[in-house]
C-alpha cells in the first residue's frame, strides 16, 4: 500500500493568503511543481464552499477575502492534483483530509470533477451528533455519501 502526501507546503499557502494568485509568479520551478497546477485555470471564487467563506464571517470580511479564498482553493487544487497523480484506473485512492475539503462535493472533489471528470467519488463525512441534530434534511442526505455521527463527549484531538 502506497501512502502519498498531498499536501501544497503550507509556506506557498501562506504566500497566496497574502499576496494572491500573483504570488505563483515569484516562485521557481521546483515550488511550483508541489502546487496543483490547475489552479489558475479553474479557480472560480463562486464556488460554493469558497463564496461560503465570506459569509461565514459575520461580515466582518477582510479587504483580502479573494486571497484567502485563492489560499484554500490552492490547498484544494494541490491535494486534488497529486491524488489524481498518483491514482491509476482500477485502484481504490483513500484520501484523508478534514471534512472541510470534501463536504458537499466541494473542495477536493470539486477540483477532481474539474481536472478529470467522470471519476466514481465516494466521500465520508464525520460530525458530532448536535451538529447533526441542527442539520435540515438536505444537509444529511448531501454532506457525504457516508456519514458518521458520533457523541458529543467522544474524545477529540485539540489544536
Amino acid at each position: 500500500m502506497r501512502f502519498i502526501a498531498t499536501n501544497i507546503p503550507r509556506r506557498y499557502a501562506a504566500m497566496i493568503n497574502k499576496k494572491g494568485i500573483a504570488a505563483l509568479k515569484e516562485l521557481s520551478p521546483q515550488a511550483l511543481a508541489m502546487i496543483g497546477p490547475d489552479l489558475e485555470k479553474f479557480f472560480d471564487p463562486t464556488v460554493k464552499a469558497y463564496a461560503e467563506m465570506a459569509s461565514k464571517m459575520g461580515g466582518h470580511v477582510p479587504p483580502n477575502m479573494l486571497n484567502i479564498q485563492t489560499a484554500q482553493a490552492a490547498k484544494d487544487a494541490t491535494m486534488a492534483y497529486f491524488s489524481l497523480k498518483n491514482f491509476n484506473d482500477g485502484d481504490l485512492l483513500f484520501h484523508f483530509e478534514g471534512s472541510y475539503h470534501s463536504n458537499y462535493n466541494q473542495g477536493i472533489i470539486w477540483w477532481i470533477n474539474k481536472i478529470r471528470p467522470g471519476l466514481k467519488i465516494s466521500s465520508v463525512a464525520t460530525v458530532m451528533q448536535s451538529e447533526w441534530d441542527k442539520m435540515t434534511g438536505e444537509e444529511k442526505a448531501t454532506i457525504a455519501n457516508y456519514t458518521i455521527v458520533v457523541a458529543d463527549n467522544m474524545t477529540q484531538t485539540k489544536r
